[in-house]
């Protein structure tokens, strides 16, 4: 379903049947199960580094988001409670944090199929939040809230993320101080 390449090296992460694979890139490779925990996984996302993959679970209360070790398939929940439904994870470049879109999960399970499809943005819309998560100990904070959708982006700029929106693409900054349409 998602696929991400790592840049460091010929390794490929990708989620499909409800489970995060890693498979090195060359002839007769086989891919093999991340980390095997019970929830489905989606959404994969790797570090900088190569060393971790972040990714989303998602049940039938909610979800959460991972984090695991390549190497050692280890995982670590990030996030507590289920109350929200999480989705597009990203690491964020030079900070010990991630983003990701959630949602509220009572809403999501309340909704027949996903919302909005704006024709402006090039994805589906839903009410979302954009939250940033420490790697450190989970503490979540929402940066910006609204009808979006899709993985954030980043630039040389430390101080904003890309995020498409019902506006068109938006610059956010990641204190949550200001949002600025930069394409329609």
């Amino acid at each position: 379903n998602y696929l991400s390449v790592l840049v460091v090296g010929p390794v490929l992460v990708f989620s499909a049947l409800g489970r995060v694979y890693l498979m090195n890139l060359r002839a007769g490779a086989r891919p093999r199960v991340m980390t095997d925990h019970g929830s489905p996984q989606f959404h994969p996302a790797w570090a900088a580094d190569g060393r971790s993959v972040a990714y989303v679970t998602w049940t039938s209360t909610g979800g959460a988001v991972w984090i695991a070790d390549t190497r050692s398939g280890r995982a670590r929940r990030l996030t507590e409670g289920d109350e929200f439904f999480y989705s597009d994870v990203t690491f964020v470049p030079g900070a010990s944090t991630l983003m990701a879109l959630r949602s509220s999960a009572q809403e999501r399970r309340q909704t027949l199929q996903e919302p909005l499809w704006t024709g402006r943005t090039g994805g589906f819309l839903r009410q979302a939040e954009l939250v940033e998560i420490s790697l450190h100990d989970g503490r979540t904070r929402v940066v910006a809230s609204g009808p979006m959708d899709g993985v954030a982006q980043f630039t040389d700029e430390p101080d904003r993320v890309y995020v498409h929106t019902d506006s068109g693409l938006e610059a956010v900054a990641r204190d949550g101080s200001w949002r600025k349409v930069v394409l329609r």
